[in-house]
């Protein structure tokens, strides 16, 4: 059974570091222009312009189609970290249990310590792979807790 807390975790990692489309495409400006004279010789008045300028862009359906993907490749582009950050998580606390039980059958002389260092070799790495990706998250917004909650949420 996932809580819907949990699983809105997840929901909201992504939601959080998907890009966002502009709110509106077009954009209005208002302007005022005043021109002089810079020695102030002359007695002609320069003319004022005051006004509201309205861009809006006009895209074709190969450009739409474009900003679509881009938004759908970023989309995947998260899900895949959060994925990997996921089950790199799971992976090193497994390893980390595992390591443990075979430093213990070390101690009592059943295994062989070299073996035992290269899993230990394989484990920092992982750990190492899992901060950097954490370390990505977190620069992004996501805090900590967020990330527990998503974990917790699948495994």
């Amino acid at each position: 059974f996932i809580s819907f807390a949990f699983a809105d975790a997840c929901i909201k990692i992504i939601d959080t570091l998907a890009p966002k489309p502009p709110a509106l495409l077009y954009s209005v400006k208002a302007y005022a222009q005043y021109q002089r004279d810079l020695e102030g010789k002359t007695t002609q008045t320069a003319p004022t312009h005051i006004g509201v300028r309205i861009d809006v862009p006009i895209l074709d359906k190969r450009e739409e189609l474009e900003m679509k993907e881009r938004y759908l490749r970023h989309l995947k582009d998260i899900n895949s970290l959060l994925q990997e950050y996921l089950s790199l998580r799971y992976q090193v606390e497994e390893m980390e249990r595992f390591l443990s039980w075979l430093w213990l059958r070390v101690d009592y002389g059943i295994e062989y310590r070299k073996d035992v260092w290269q899993l230990q070799i394989k484990l920092l790495e992982s750990k190492g792979r899992l901060k950097a990706i954490t370390t990505i998250l977190l620069s992004a917004g996501i805090k900590q807790d967020l990330l527990d909650r998503c974990y917790q949420s699948k495994f």
